[in-house]
């Protein structure tokens, strides 16, 4: 890791070509332009357990039907990952999102920020494409912010920052 930012974050960011001088749009994949938590809960079922929507957490939220037992975090991440290796590639998009980065793609530069298992970084772009948003794609784990402020680092220009999470 370099400070809070993964080694294959920063490998991603150093890859992408950008316009020192044209605005950068910074978006978040899932709830902004995939579906994910409806799929989620969708797996969660099919498996036996449910969301418990009390905080906007994984752990401590992931439980099963039957008795209600919450799920450690290795629990939940062993989940997770089962639901990354199924799902990733055929999320539904959010209605609108193609649209809209279209048309702030004509005035800025896109480029999507994930926080997905390196592992699944062609399955996410594979499902991002397959909706029309093929642009620059960096899977991440953690905190957004260091790649952000990594990625400001490359321009003069505004940057914006597109995420679901509060």
């Amino acid at each position: 890791m370099m400070g809070m930012l993964p080694k294959t974050t920063n490998d991603q960011i150093r890859s992408i070509p950008i316009d020192y001088g044209s605005p950068i749009i910074i978006s978040d994949a899932d709830e902004v332009l995939v579906v994910f938590m409806a799929r989620f809960e969708s797996f969660l079922k099919y498996h036996g357990n449910y969301f418990n929507w009390s905080s906007f957490k994984l752990t401590g939220n992931v439980r099963r039907l039957s008795d209600d037992y919450i799920f450690s975090q290795k629990e939940v991440f062993s989940l997770l990952d089962k639901f990354f290796e199924t799902e990733t590639a055929t999320l539904d998009a959010v209605p609108g999102a193609n649209e809209a980065l279209q048309y702030l793609s004509s005035r800025a530069q896109i480029i999507i920020l994930s926080n997905v298992p390196a592992a699944y970084h062609a399955d996410r772009k594979v499902c991002l494409s397959k909706h029309g948003m093929d642009y620059p794609l960096i899977v991440n784990s953690g905190p957004k912010g260091p790649a952000v402020q990594k990625i400001a680092g490359k321009t003069q220009a505004p940057i914006f920052f597109i995420d679901d999470s509060p």
